[in-house]
């Protein structure tokens, strides 16, 4: 006796996903994954004030560090900015900015337990996510067509 199970897994939801949604899925995947840590990095270099110029200068060690911490984050940040595509876009940045904040105090506490004891300044890396996030959602907002 021969018990054979078949499964069928549609690779796309019934009336779900078509092309123009799966392209803008990836636009924000480009611009939230490639732009958005970079810009994490430019605030970043902003922040630290008396060490900018250090911060330039050794880009070659700080920017992966930045990309490492900012990535999920912002593709978090990105993918919520997706899910968000049909609400006004002043609650698109505002919902950018808190999530990104969070996102990114929540993976930096999650990395080095020990800064969640520091004073209130650590929370200006915060800030290293946000204005990004906001950034990118702003970009993207801009590169889609309204009628879309």
């Amino acid at each position: 006796m021969r018990c054979v199970w078949s499964v069928r897994i549609p690779m796309r939801p019934p009336g779900g996903a078509t092309k123009a949604t799966e392209e803008r899925l990836k636009k924000r995947i480009l611009i939230f994954g490639l732009l958005g840590p970079v810009l994490s990095y430019l605030v970043f270099i902003v922040l630290s004030r008396e060490h900018a110029a250090l911060l330039a200068r050794s880009a070659w060690m700080v920017l992966p560090a930045v990309f490492a911490v900012e990535a999920v984050p912002l593709l978090l940040c990105g993918l919520l900015d997706f899910f968000m595509d049909k609400t006004p876009w002043w609650k698109r940045l505002v919902a950018a900015l808190l999530s990104g904040f969070a996102l990114t105090l929540l993976v930096v506490f999650a990395i080095w337990p020990s800064l969640a004891k520091a004073d209130w300044h650590i929370l200006q890396l915060g800030a290293v996510g946000a204005l990004p996030s906001v950034i990118c959602s702003w970009v993207v907002s801009l590169s889609t067509p309204r009628n879309a």
